[in-house]
């Protein structure tokens, strides 16, 4: 239920794009007589001073005009009001700005406002960024402005045409956060700007914007802006109104944990969910019932006419499994998956799903915990694992079941932008329940699915992976004589929420495991392919640590880390492979974050790829991961070393023996390489530093970086803890450690 109160005051401004046409001159009346404008800003007039008298009689004679000629000869800004419906007084003028003080005469509606029209040039713009600090400085209270910036502000603002360089946009955030301005709320075009060409050379801007300041949003926080069709111009018109709206939303039922904890609610819980004959206060399923769902599981194992065994080796074997286009699968890691996937979930299998999940997770959209459903399983546990069953079995699924309740939580003390806040998204428990089953069996085979580079979210993969093989691909950049090679730092952009689920599904099939292709798109609703085509490009060369392993780039979750050789062929060829996969998967970079390192080139061709690609020169050392990398060691940091041993109840991680802590760390990482893990990291050093020999006697490298040297180096602290016998190898098989 919505209610307003007061009556209408509507704000517009709007980019004509020349008013000395009769027919822009009557749809600009009509406009406002539609929308019942009050005050308005009509920008670009391109009307000479002398003919202002003969077009303002066309719009009515209740008007009274502002203008900025004495900065302007073609009058850039008109800001028109109506008196009997307000006061308004003009504060400063410019050439980019009219600033002014109204308030409403029908309700207590008071706000500076001001009307912008930026010039085309970034060079121009300085200039009124520069007048807007300055009416900052002054003001207290509401602040509205809004207007035709003629700038972008990120590079999600232009679609086709040119990419967006951050030279556009740089000069506009650090603007937008020096005054502390948020986004008005915006419905209707998604783009204020169009040129209005063929669909093949059309190209769409958001250069409207409208702002408010924190004294604006106190007020008025519920004011939203309409962008209209732009009519006869190529500008989308604003329209605010400023009567403000209060919605009544219900509240949404929450089960508190505390309440499970009282018996009154227990023994009303079980009377409404049904009486049972046994209360199972252990939570424990029967082993009646586990022994009826294996004979159930056996039974529907033997109807699978499409599966027998191999016979082969002695103590090989894999099943005959067919995909759903009924070719047999002869691979033996597609049949192990197939096989894993294919099992049918079992009432254990539900509960063991459930005893794993956490306490304290958040309700989702039902309201109810995880909690509850452990408490009263007994009495609602064979209906919960039937509608699993059935979604494994059927792939469909509730929508309100599918459905969550997003939280935006504050980051910061004092939020004022989107960006201030962590969106939570709190799923039902029975949707949780559903995705932990289908979690825990791909899990099993996820390894083989993911390629090395990826190294997140993986079991036996952690983020140092990616932070070892970084140190060795910036290894030398900082020395003058290298061979050419570069490295683009790449941040994939809101991953989740722009993936195109149909990538998704194509790529699981393409794995080979079809089995879980409709639970895992009910759920929901490949980058390393397309990359690794790049070895039959015939302009492109690796970077030259990677030619061994065919190593193209490294990745963990959106952290992306793309190398090849340093010339305009590779780096093309790998871009344009980029590109692809975003075009395909809907993953984009953030152009804001991406940096580009070289070394072993001529400056020449270093600011030639960074004007042709659109890049930002990166410098080192740089953050990966939260990590600085350099090619040098780092220095110790004796502010970050008391952190560590201070005691818990300051803050500090209570080490009492930090370099003990710190020797026992990288031997661990030693264990993992002499223990050959298929690890990226561990591939690396055996083809490039041990190449086949025995690791324990190999020599430390030189040319390595300092961190894989320092591995290489704890072998010492090794021998002497363990009293080492015989190489490292032979220590590790006899499971020493």
């Amino acid at each position: 239920m919505t209610q307003a109160q007061g009556k209408d005051m509507i704000i517009s401004s709007w980019n004509i794009r020349g008013l000395n046409l009769p027919f822009k001159q009557k749809e600009l009346k009509a406009f406002m007589l539609k929308n019942k404008v009050s005050l308005m800003a009509v920008l670009e007039t391109r009307v000479k001073e002398n003919k202002v008298a003969k077009v303002t009689q066309t719009l009515g004679v209740d008007w009274q005009l502002g203008f900025n000629y004495n900065y302007a000869t073609n009058g850039r800004i008109w800001v028109g009001w109506k008196p009997a419906h307000l006061d308004l007084t003009i504060l400063h003028t410019t050439s980019q700005v009219i600033h002014c003080y109204v308030e409403d005469k029908d309700t207590s509606f008071a706000s500076y406002i001001t009307f912008v029209y930026g010039f085309n040039t970034v060079g121009e713009r300085k200039e009124m960024w520069d007048q807007l600090r300055t009416i900052y400085s002054s003001l207290t209270g509401p602040w509205l402005i809004l207007g035709d910036f003629n700038a972008l502000l990120s590079v999600d603002d232009r679609l086709h045409g040119n990419p967006v360089h951050i030279t556009e946009t740089e000069d506009f955030q650090e603007c937008v956060n020096d005054l502390g301005l948020g986004q008005v709320t915006r419905r209707g075009c998604q783009y204020s700007w169009c040129n209005k060409r063929d669909v093949g050379d059309r190209i769409y801007s958001h250069i409207d914007w409208i702002f408010g300041n924190y004294g604006w949003f106190q007020n008025y926080s519920n004011i939203e802006a309409d962008y209209m069709n732009p009519g006869c111009s190529d500008c989308s018109p604003i329209v605010l109104n400023t009567v403000t709206s209060f919605q009544h939303i219900k509240q949404p039922y929450k089960l508190l944990n505390v309440l499970l904890e009282q018996e009154s609610y227990k023994r009303y819980s079980r009377r409404v969910l049904g009486p049972k004959d046994h209360w199972d206060s252990d939570l424990t399923l029967s082993k009646t019932q586990l022994l009826h769902d294996e004979r159930t599981t056996i039974d529907q194992l033997h109807k699978w006419d499409a599966i027998q065994e191999r016979q082969g080796k002695p103590g090989i074997g894999f099943p005959k499994i067919y995909n759903e286009h009924h070719v047999k699968l002869t691979d033996p890691i597609a049949i192990h998956q197939e096989f894993v996937l294919l099992l049918p979930v079992t009432t254990e299998e539900v509960y063991r799903a459930l005893r794993s999940m956490p306490n304290d997770k958040a309700p989702g959209s039902d309201g109810y915990p995880v909690e509850f459903f452990r408490q009263f399983w007994p009495l609602i546990g064979q209906d919960i694992t039937e509608v699993v069953i059935h979604f494994f079995k059927n792939g469909k699924m509730l929508k309100e079941i599918n459905s969550t309740t997003v939280t935006l939580v504050p980051k910061v003390a004092n939020p004022n932008y989107v960006k201030d806040y962590k969106p939570i998204a709190s799923c039902t428990t029975l949707y949780k329940l559903i995705s932990k089953v289908l979690m825990v069996r791909i899990k099993t085979v996820v390894d083989k699915l993911v390629g090395q580079s990826q190294s997140a979210f993986i079991e036996g993969r952690n983020i140092l992976d990616n932070v070892i093989i970084a140190y060795e691909l910036i290894n030398s950049y900082s020395q003058k004589h290298v061979s050419p090679r570069c490295t683009d730092k790449v941040d994939i952009r809101k991953a989740y929420d722009s993936v195109e689920w149909a990538l998704l599904r194509w790529s699981f099939k393409n794995m080979g495991s079809t089995s879980v292709v409709q639970p895992i798109m009910t759920c929901v609703s490949t980058f390393k392919r397309s990359l690794k085509q790049l070895r039959h490009t015939p302009d492109f060369k690796y970077h030259p640590r990677c030619a061994r392993l065919n190593l193209v780039h490294i990745c963990f979750a959106d952290d992306l880390l793309m190398v090849c050789q340093a010339d305009m062929g590779s780096l093309h060829s790998m871009l344009q492979r980029f590109y692809h996969f975003s075009e395909v998967s809907g993953l984009k970079a953030n152009m804001e974050k991406n940096s580009l390192y070289v070394a072993g080139i001529t400056d020449v061709l270093r600011d030639q790829m960074l004007d042709d690609f659109h890049f930002t020169l990166g410098s080192l050392p740089f953050k990966y991961l939260g990590v600085p990398l350099s090619s040098r060691k780092l220095a110790k940091s004796t502010g970050l070393m008391g952190h560590y041993v201070s005691a818990k109840s300051t803050g500090g991680l209570n080490i009492l023996n930090f370099f003990l802590w710190n020797k026992a760390a990288i031997c661990k990482l030693l264990w993992v390489v002499a223990k050959k893990k298929k690890r990226l990291w561990v591939l690396w050093i055996h083809a490039y530093y041990v190449k086949g020999d025995d690791f324990g006697q190999t020599p430390t490298p030189k040319q390595a970086s300092w961190v894989v040297r320092k591995i290489f180096d704890a072998r010492k602290w090794w021998a002497d803890w363990f009293g080492l016998v015989g190489t490292l190898r032979q220590c590790c098989i006899s499971r020493k450690v």
